[in-house]
């Protein structure tokens, strides 16, 4: 009699388990427990691969540093619900500036104990070494910091959509939540929030579980800043282009 769960294929190849596929209202299970809290309102939620762009300059690496700085602490820097959450492990991935840049531009601010910062080895694929960190040190929070980074070809979509796809593994295989940062165009539409933006990139909403923009506001001299939705495959739009989060880009005080 076959296994419930498992069972062996015996066809003259070496023995490989094959699972049963769960059923449907399995995944209502992962809901009855406890609750996860939101990792930045509705814009990053656990377990998702979410990708946030926007042109450079416009302050996407200081919102993502204050996102994860405020998830290694346990605080809640937007969205409803209790003011401090569990301090949880943080990786910012930091493809763009280098060791003293970083120290230049943020002290002497102080980071909590549970936000780490590093890039892999020049010598190693990035996603192999992020299974390495997840499997090896428990990182289930990562922010990859940016997608311009990583490419080869002429554009970078090629090695870009790779990775999304990869990333992806990481989340429904390991329950990593990762935000990944990307560059859009800002000569071509100056202040659109929408993906036409990202021009041939667009392509990379499609793989994410959602996707969010910073973009400049009318008010932009005096530091404001916009944040809106254009995906979300687990809830309704809240923060669309009809109505956006505001924000402000402020000196950071240690």
């Amino acid at each position: 009699m076959l296994d419930a769960h498992n069972y062996y294929f015996d066809d003259g190849e070496p023995e490989r388990e094959v699972m049963m596929p769960r059923r449907a209202n399995d995944a209502f299970a992962m809901i009855d427990g406890p609750e996860l809290p939101m990792l930045f309102d509705s814009f990053w939620q656990p377990a998702e691969l979410a990708l946030l762009f926007g042109h450079p300059g416009v302050g996407k690496s200081l919102l993502a540093v204050q996102i994860a700085e405020a998830i290694a602490r346990g605080n809640r820097i937007l969205g409803e619900g209790p003011a401090e959450i569990p301090p949880q492990r943080v990786l910012y991935v930091d493809l763009v500036m280098s060791s003293l840049q970083f120290a230049a531009r943020y002290a002497p601010y102080e980071f909590g104990p549970e936000f780490y910062r590093d890039t892999p080895p020049f010598d190693r694929d990035l996603f192999e070494w992020l299974i390495d960190m997840v499997n090896g040190f428990e990182f289930k929070i990562i922010v990859i910091d940016d997608l311009s980074m990583i490419g080869h070809s002429s554009d970078g979509i090629r090695e870009s959509l790779q990775l999304m796809h990869d990333l992806r593994v990481l989340t429904r295989g390991f329950g990593a939540s990762i935000l990944v940062l990307a560059d859009s165009y800002p000569m071509v539409f100056q202040h659109a929030s929408d993906e036409r933006v990202l021009r041939r990139s667009q392509i990379l909403c499609s793989v994410a579980d959602s996707t969010f923009a910073l973009t400049l506001s009318s008010d932009a001299d005096k530091g404001r800043r916009d944040l809106v939705q254009t995906r979300s495959r687990s809830d309704e739009l809240i923060w669309t282009a009809a109505n956006p989060l505001p924000c402000t880009l402020t000196q950071l005080n240690g």
